[in-house]
Order: C-alpha cells, then sequence, then structure tokens
C-alpha cells in the first residue's frame, strides 16, 4: 500500500519501515487474568495445607513456574516481613542485604525495513 502511494506521488520517496505489534504477547488483561488465578493457587495452598506435603520453593517454581532466582527473592522478602526470630531462626549478618530481582517485561514488535525506489513515471491528467 505505501509502495502504491510512493507510486502516484502521494508519499514522497524515502526508506521506511513497517513494525507490527508482537500478536502472541499478552495484553494487561490477560497478564491480570494470570496473576489472579497464581494468587487464588497460592492462597488455596497455604489454605488447605498442603505445604506439609510440597515445601513452598518446589510448588512456586514446579506449580506456579517462578524461576529459582524468583522464588529467592520472594523468600528475602518473606523473612522480612516475618522476622528470623518470629520463626524460630537466628538473624543472619550481612554486609549487604540481597537484591531483590525485578523482571523487566517488553513487548516484542516484529521490525520489517522496505527499501523500494521507484523508477517509474507515472502519467497524470
Amino acid at each position: 500500500m505505501i509502495d502504491r502511494l510512493i507510486i502516484f506521488g502521494i508519499l514522497p520517496e524515502s526508506e521506511y519501515t513497517v513494525t507490527w505489534p508482537d500478536l502472541n504477547a499478552p495484553s494487561d488483561k490477560d497478564v491480570a487474568a494470570v496473576a489472579e488465578k497464581r494468587t487464588t493457587a497460592m492462597a488455596k495452598y497455604v489454605a488447605s495445607g498442603v505445604d506439609n506435603l510440597i515445601a513452598p520453593f518446589e510448588f512456586l517454581t514446579m506449580v506456579i513456574g517462578m524461576s529459582d532466582d524468583e522464588v529467592k527473592a520472594i523468600e528475602t522478602g518473606a523473612l522480612g516481613f516475618v522476622g528470623l526470630e518470629d520463626i524460630g531462626l537466628d538473624p543472619i549478618e550481612e554486609d549487604e542485604p540481597p537484591t531483590p530481582i525485578v523482571k523487566k517485561k517488553t513487548k516484542k514488535k516484529t521490525t520489517k525495513k522496505v527499501v523500494k525506489k521507484t523508477k517509474k513515471k507515472v502519467n497524470r491528467r
């Protein structure tokens, strides 16, 4: 379509890039639905006592599908809320607190670069 507009002189002759959104990228609505389902699954896991059968680390990695680093970041954050003394452990002395893992989501775009120079002259009447 763009080529035709260039041929007829509607658009100037130049290089152009056509960018299409990634059709496989989840929408914000899809991301929210997955988050809701994961949260519901975790609440049922805790409420039903399945944590006596499957340890939290295994549940979060094998069932929920989180990476090891994501689960470790969650465990570190949870210990900050609960406090090691509250669960019968001695506090660990560290020079630097652990760095939380932040996963940046990006939407992939498919880019097709089309370069076409036209040499045809169009008779305009």
